[in-house]
């Protein structure tokens, strides 16, 4: 015995059955919107932590702790939009592209602040 696509029973001597499923189909768009919905709360959460930072900079709480944690969560803000950047660009060209353009900028970014630190005039 052989069963159809629709979960019926065909015997040989029927009609040949459907090689075919919508399941995969279903699953890929819901993946689509499950990634989608993952994707908004992700810079939802981004947008709020980055307001409340605002926030607190702004009426003077948790400065020792924001003084601590600027560095690291701007770089860590950095390499996340760096990689979904690379991720989503379609051609290869783009992405030596925008890995050329970030080292540029890491360098430029370093030299600047080492010539600020060092001479005092650039930023404050």
């Amino acid at each position: 015995m052989e069963y159809w696509s629709d979960g019926g029973m065909a015997s040989s001597f029927n009609a040949p059955k459907l090689q075919y499923s919508i399941t995969p189909i279903l699953m890929k768009n819901e993946m689509k919107k499950l990634k989608s919905y993952s994707t908004t709360i992700a810079i939802a959460a981004l947008y709020f932590f980055l307001f409340a930072g605002g926030l607190w900079h702004v009426l003077g709480v948790f400065q020792t702790l924001m003084r601590l944690l600027a560095a690291p969560l701007l770089i860590a803000l950095s390499i996340i939009a760096f990689a979904v950047t690379f991720k989503i660009l379609p051609d290869q060209k783009f992405r030596w592209r925008l890995l050329g353009w970030s080292i540029l900028v890491i360098i430029a970014s370093f030299w600047i602040e080492w010539l600020g630190v060092k001479t005092g005039k650039i930023f404050g």
